[in-house]
């Protein structure tokens, strides 16, 4: 190994002995070191036991490779086989109300040319519309209310419609089989509100006028108390004045209390 650094040659150059006591000759300065012996046949077989091993490397990888693209193509098919079969599990199971949800859905659009009927909506409007096929829970409810009363219901049924509509048809169908109440008992029940609601309204009057009387009866005689030379029979009449009010306000508050009861 001749290590002489030459311009357009290789730093480090295999010679023969000749050639490499030539090229000291030349170069004095270029160190020389001795190559190991190694026969032609050893160096072929490092080559083929190394290339044999980058072989058996690359042959490990690609197979490596197809058992992870094996292992995918293998998930992706249990993946697919997995969901036809819950999904046809499932499509056979809800067979009765996919079909059921269909007939529904045409029954529902052929009522909407009934649903924007002139007639039909002003019916719908006072709680007089007549009930149809693909209604649902709700719309049955409040069809048999009027609009102004959607709030007020909303709020009472709770969002129990199921239970709402089941009681509506019982009391339908005892109203059915019991009849209609007569118009005279219909009368005298609203004679009957109107006159307690007069009653109560009178005794409302009476009671706040009481009350007022009392307020000034219990004014007057604090004023008095507070005030410097009023004579003591004065103030003890105030006092039984009072008195007086504030047990007839009282009276009267039971009495009121009595007819809003």
């Amino acid at each position: 190994l001749v290590h002489d650094h030459l311009p357009d040659k290789e730093p480090i150059r295999k010679l023969c002995i000749p050639c490499a006591e030539e090229a000291v000759e030349a170069h004095p300065e270029a160190k020389v070191e001795d190559m190991p012996y190694e026969p032609f046949i050893v160096l072929d077989w490092f080559a083929e036991k190394e290339a044999e091993k980058q072989r058996l490397a690359i042959e490990a990888e690609f197979e490596e490779r197809k058992r992870e693209a094996k292992h995918r193509q293998d998930t992706r098919c249990a993946v697919t086989i997995q969901r036809v079969f819950r999904g046809s599990q499932s499509r056979w199971n809800n067979r009765e109300f996919v079909a059921e949800r269909k007939e529904w859905l045409n029954q529902r659009h052929l009522d909407e040319g009934k649903r924007h009927q002139l007639l039909y909506m002003a019916k719908l409007l006072i709680g007089l519309a007549p009930e149809l096929e693909s209604d649902t829970l709700y719309e049955k409810v409040m069809k048999r209310y009027p609009v102004w009363k959607k709030d007020f219901i909303t709020d009472i049924v709770h969002s129990e419609w199921t239970a709402c509509h089941k009681l509506i048809e019982q009391h339908e169908s005892h109203q059915k089989a019991q009849g209609r109440t007569p118009l005279s008992v219909h009368s005298k029940e609203y004679a009957k509100m109107a006159q307690l609601k007069v009653r109560v309204k009178a005794r409302r009057r009476v009671e706040l006028k009481a009350r007022k009387e009392h307020a000034k009866a219990q004014e007057a005689y604090r004023n008095a108390r507070s005030t410097v030379g009023f004579s003591s029979s004065a103030k003890d009449a105030l006092q039984q004045t009072m008195r007086r009010l504030h047990a007839d306000h009282e009276k009267k508050k039971a009495s009121l209390t009595e007819a809003e009861d």
